[in-house]
């Protein structure tokens, strides 16, 4: 397939994706969403495996296992036990603990005679750590928050497309 074309459909399903994070958020759209998208890797990982067996190549655990994975996961996402949501609440919990331990590592710079560094890495601590409990505690932020990376996600995917349609390269 034209090389062009790929490129130009990879950046309209980046837009579409952006534009179902701005309206929906991180909610139950982006769990349909991801969902999918983890049943279809999933299954062609599978059949990518069953491939491999007719040919009577050795079957590689890996393939099988990313396609069990992401099965299973895809599944769950339809269901109550796993959502996006969880998973950004996993990252932003992670979050604030990374930024604890900028903010310690920063202490341990300006006590080392390391001013400059150990200021900067004391200031990025506490805005991740300030930025992660806005999500998790103003519903306005975490709307916001959302709109804007749904804007960006979606600016990226059109940058994309127009960047596949202006490459000079052909078909591959």
């Amino acid at each position: 397939m034209d090389k062009k074309i790929v490129g130009f459909i990879q950046g309209l399903i980046f837009v579409a994706f952006g534009i179902i994070i701005a309206v929906a958020g991180g909610g139950t759209a982006l769990d349909i969403y991801l969902g999918i998208l983890c049943c279809v890797g999933g299954a062609a990982a599978l059949a990518a495996s069953i491939v491999t067996l007719t040919r009577r190549s050795p079957l590689t655990f890996g393939m099988v296992a990313l396609g069990t994975i992401l099965l299973t996961v895809g599944i769950a996402l339809f269901t109550d036990y796993l959502t996006f949501a969880s998973l950004i609440n996993l990252l932003v919990f992670i979050l604030i603990g990374f930024g604890g331990g900028m903010i310690i590592y920063g202490i341990y710079q300006v006590a080392n005679r390391a001013p400059v560094p150990g200021l900067v890495s004391i200031i990025i601590g506490v805005g991740v750590i300030v930025l992660c409990v806005l999500f998790l505690t103003v519903a306005d932020f975490r709307q916001a928050f959302w709109i804007i990376v749904g804007i960006l996600v979606a600016l990226y995917g059109l940058l994309v497309s127009v960047t596949a349609l202006l490459d000079k390269g052909g078909k591959k």
